[in-house]
């Protein structure tokens, strides 16, 4: 047989699909049944489970402190959304919660259509649990990370109380995302950024304050024997600063509300 007639038809080279797009394709096909699963989980809990007419354990009044600030019609803030009384003191919560809250309690059916959006949002960060498990280990690990993620039980039946952790736990996890992606490019714009996210996910619960802390000192003693200390000294002010600018004008506006030189917040602020 002559060598042109046993090579390989040029429209059947053409047609097959590299190895690499066939696995490309069953991955974002397995993400995306595992955000299927992830929001049927809840949605199935939510509407058949509780309903809509479920009265939801409410331990820190959030539903209340949410409808306050749509009470008159329009969006009006108010400190009352964020006081919070416990041991003949007044504490400062974190802001974040109550604001998400809010444009729900202005149509009908509330709260029910913000557990709906939580049950969303949280089936929505099963790809960056994908992501974060692939960037640190493999896609095999992601993918186990993310059906962990979506079948976890304390979080599914943690929708039948009012809780900040579906808002928090979607946030952090964008952000130790955008972190580790910053740890691997360098530079100060992406540790800004990931700084950013964290203070983000602080204005829902204020535990991130320990991990931007941590990683500012990690940062710095990475390379604090080579030629990019300066860098790195760069990069843990670029992460804190991007922290700062989410938090900060909280801090400040508690400050000034109460008369007091040092903002003090976040579950621990004495009113």
């Amino acid at each position: 047989m002559p060598a042109e007639r046993s090579a390989i038809p040029v429209p059947l080279i053409a047609t097959t699909p590299p190895v690499a797009d066939s696995a490309a394709r069953w991955s974002w096909v397995a993400v995306g049944a595992l955000v299927v699963l992830a929001l049927a989980l809840r949605l199935g809990v939510l509407f058949y489970l509780l309903g809509p007419h479920f009265t939801w354990y409410d331990a820190d009044a959030y539903l209340a402190k949410g409808a306050r600030l749509v009470e008159t019609g329009g969006f009006r803030w108010t400190y009352e959304a964020v006081a919070y009384p416990w041991g003949g003191r007044v504490y400062a919560l974190p802001p974040l919660f109550s604001l998400y809250l809010a444009p729900f309690a202005a149509f009908g059916g509330y709260p029910f259509n913000a557990f709906v959006g939580l049950a969303v949002l949280n089936a929505l960060a099963v790809p960056l649990v994908v992501r974060l498990g692939t960037h640190l280990h493999s896609l095999g690990a992601g993918l186990v990370g993310g059906l962990l993620y979506a079948c976890w039980g304390s979080d599914i039946v943690g929708f039948g109380q009012v809780r900040q952790e579906p808002l928090y736990l979607p946030l952090v996890i964008a952000a130790t995302l955008a972190l580790v992606r910053a740890w691997d490019r360098r530079g100060a714009g992406p540790f800004a950024l990931a700084g950013a996210a964290f203070g983000l996910a602080a204005l829902c619960r204020s535990m991130p304050i320990y991990f931007v802390a941590v990683a500012a000192v990690a940062l710095v003693l990475r390379d604090r024997r080579g030629a990019g200390r300066s860098e790195a000294l760069g990069e843990a002010l670029a992460l804190v600063g991007g922290f700062a600018a989410l938090t900060l004008p909280y801090s400040l506006a508690l400050s000034i509300h109460l008369g007091q030189p040092w903002p003090r917040w976040i579950d621990s602020a004495r009113l």
